[in-house]
């Protein structure tokens, strides 16, 4: 089970939620962990509820059912928190959790990975086999861009347990990792 595959929101998710009230610190708080945290309000703009809800700023809007099976899946060496939020559409709110990643994983092979010519910036991340062993719940270290952090990595047997739950709003894509 040494598979790993990005996560994407899935045509369901549609256009998503936008957020109704933010601070600008919400919108800049990559690789570090969060302490202080005003819960986000979004209004459901298309679609309808998913687990992995399409979100406007680049963040990961979890459902509890998702939360759940991220949170049994992880290993010891995910580090993730969850910061509260609300989506409402049609004056019924549900509960949201944003998956937010304060030490995001060093498991990018550098070598393999391409990289701009002009600025050296990370351009094509290329994941590390040997890096990636000890994680199943995810998302990459890169200095060069603190954006890297929107995507997120599974392990197959996560993956197996969201499908099985029947988790929404999300597809996957397979890494091609570096040896």
């Amino acid at each position: 089970m040494n598979t790993i595959y990005q996560v994407y929101n899935s045509g369901l998710a549609h256009e998503g939620v936008g957020i109704e009230k933010t601070r600008k610190d919400h919108i800049f708080m990559y690789n570090r962990r969060v302490e202080d945290w005003d819960s986000l309000i979004y209004e459901l703009k298309d679609g309808g509820y998913t687990d992995y809800q399409n979100e406007n700023k680049g963040m990961h809007l979890c459902s509890l059912k998702l939360r759940e099976i991220l949170e049994q899946q992880a290993s010891e060496y995910d580090v993730f928190q969850w910061l509260e939020a609300t989506v409402r559409h049609e004056g019924e709110e549900r509960p949201y959790y944003v998956l937010h990643f304060p030490e995001p994983a060093d498991v990018i092979n550098k070598e393999k990975s391409k990289y701009s010519k002009s600025d050296g910036k990370l351009i094509v991340p290329r994941l590390s086999r040997a890096l990636c062993e000890k994680y199943n719940v995810f998302t990459l270290l890169n200095p060069n861009s603190p954006l890297a952090s929107h995507r997120i990595y599974i392990r197959e047997n996560v993956k197996k347990a969201v499908e099985a739950a029947g988790c929404t709003g999300m597809e996957f894509q397979k890494e091609n990792l570096a040896e």
